[in-house]
C-alpha cells in the first residue's frame, strides 16, 4: 500500500501544480498493480481534472527481433527475467561499474506451475534465488534494448500527447 499511496500523493501534487499530462513508466513487474491503484485513487480524489496519465511497462516495448537477438536460445518469459539478461544488459549500458559479472549465478531457469501455493514452495526457486541467469547479459544487448525502448516509448508518448 505504501507505493500505491505514494503514487496517489505524487499524482495529486502534479495535478495541484497544473500538470496536464503525466507519464508513469514502470520497470518492475510486481509494481504495476500498485501503480494502477495509486493512479485510480488519485483520479477519484481529483474528480474532473484536466490531468491525463499514461502508464506503461517498459518491457511491453521490446520487439520480437530484439528479444530474439538477446535470447538466441529462446526467450524464457518476463516472469523469469527479473534481474536477468534484460535488466543486467541495460545496467551494463547505463552503469557497468555497478554490475558484478563474476557474481552472477549460473543456475538453470526456475520452472513454475501455472498456480501459486501458500506458504510458498521455496524448492521451486533455485538455491541462488535467481529465477534465470544473467550470464548472457552484455553491454551491447543493453545498448540495443535502451535504444529500442527510448524510441518506441517516445513514439507512444508523442502519439498520445
Amino acid at each position: 500500500m505504501t507505493l500505491a499511496h505514494t503514487v496517489r500523493d505524487t499524482v495529486r501534487e502534479f495535478a495541484r501544480h497544473g500538470v496536464k499530462k503525466l507519464v508513469i513508466v514502470n520497470g518492475h513487474y510486481e509494481n504495476q498493480w500498485f501503480l494502477i491503484e495509486g493512479i485510480d485513487l488519485a483520479m477519484r480524489e481529483l474528480g474532473r481534472s484536466p490531468l491525463t496519465i499514461m502508464r506503461l511497462e517498459n518491457w511491453d516495448f521490446f520487439t520480437p527481433p530484439t528479444l530474439a537477438k538477446a535470447f538466441p536460445e529462446g526467450f524464457p518469459g518476463y516472469a523469469l527475467e527479473h534481474a536477468a539478461v534484460l535488466e543486467t544488459s541495460m545496467m551494463l549500458h547505463y552503469h557497468p561499474d555497478l554490475v558484478r559479472l563474476d557474481r552472477i549465478p549460473n543456475d538453470a531457469p526456475a520452472h513454475f506451475p501455472p498456480y501459486d501455493i501458500y506458504p510458498t514452495r521455496t524448492e521451486w526457486v533455485p538455491p541462488s534465488g535467481v529465477l534465470s541467469s544473467a550470464k548472457a547479459a552484455t553491454k551491447e544487448k543493453g545498448t540495443a534494448m535502451v535504444n529500442e525502448l527510448t524510441t518506441l516509448i517516445a513514439a507512444a508518448v508523442k502519439k498520445e500527447f
